[in-house]
């Protein structure tokens, strides 16, 4: 997951929704920090928990194109010349595709797992990518930045999923996929969006209106130490070892306030070290009841 202290937002991704795109846009525009792993959904940290979480939701359909036709690039670079093409599946492999889905292993998490793991607030639909980015409160129109495309490894032709699978398929996907169908809005036999649906969508009424509170105190400055773009100078990493003295003195773990203790003795650290202490400070015991 990514997460702004800044900008008081938490993004969860979900597979094969143009979430590394997302992560790489939130980061480099928006401060967003890498917490966790890729498709990690919970536990949010403490202190992130009044920030907005939201997430893209994707036609099942062409998600599902999406997934055959994909490829990892594991340690490899991405370049052009590495991506591989992926030959359209034949009925054999589409009954093999039908068979592993039936093993939990296989499949992709539901929407409902993540919107309700993650206690997500706001769906925004990949179909209206990239408008439907100017709807995230902290996107300003007239300074948006573009949002990137990350190279797939897998080279996906041209077509929709009924180009690609059979009824069979597509009977597999109507009923595995049935609730995320409703979540997203979608329908069955289209594997796109409906004309007249919104770009996104609030998942609880008071949200747009409300005002999210931002947690105050040690970790919400480590946090903002940690999310900037530039080095950290003396000066600052001087303010962090004093907020870790802090944490050391009062938080509520001891084992905590052991680790709080040797990072405050540590003569140089980079924000990726400040970062993972706010995490942890959030994570262990919220803001350790310092301010």
């Amino acid at each position: 997951m990514i997460i702004s202290p800044s900008h008081r937002f938490v993004y969860v991704g979900i597979p094969r929704t143009a979430s590394k795109s997302m992560n790489e846009w939130l980061m480099r525009h928006h401060g967003g920090i890498w917490y966790g792993g890729h498709h990690d959904y919970r536990p949010i940290p403490d202190g992130a928990r009044s920030f907005l979480v939201f997430t893209t939701v994707r036609n099942p359909y062409d998600r599902a194109v999406s997934g055959y036709f994909g490829r990892h690039w594991g340690d490899r670079p991405r370049r052009t010349e590495d991506r591989v093409t992926v030959e359209p599946p034949t009925p054999a492999v589409m009954a093999d595709l039908i068979e592993r889905g039936r093993n939990e292993e296989e499949k992709f998490g539901s929407y409902r797992d993540f919107i309700e793991g993650a206690g997500v607030m706001l769906l925004l639909h990949y179909e209206r990518l990239p408008e439907c980015l100017l709807e995230l409160p902290f996107a300003d129109p007239a300074t948006v930045r573009g949002f990137p495309h990350v190279l797939e490894r897998g080279i996906r032709p041209a077509g929709r999923f009924e180009d690609f699978f059979d009824d069979r398929y597509e009977a597999y996907v109507w009923d595995t996929c049935r609730d995320d169908f409703r979540v997203g809005g979608y329908q069955r036999h289209d594997s796109g969006l409906p004309e007249k649906s919104p770009s996104c969508k609030w998942l609880e009424k008071e949200v747009p209106g409300h005002k999210l509170q931002v947690p105050g105190g040690v970790t919400t400055t480590l946090w903002e130490m940690a999310g900037q773009s530039r080095p950290l100078d003396e000066s600052q990493m001087r303010i962090c070892r004093d907020l870790f003295a802090a944490q050391a003195r009062t938080h509520p773990v001891a084992g905590a306030r052991e680790r709080f203790l040797q990072a405050s003795r540590r003569e140089r650290f980079d924000r990726h070290f400040v970062r993972d202490h706010a995490a942890f400070a959030m994570e262990r015991a919220g803001d350790g009841g310092s301010g």
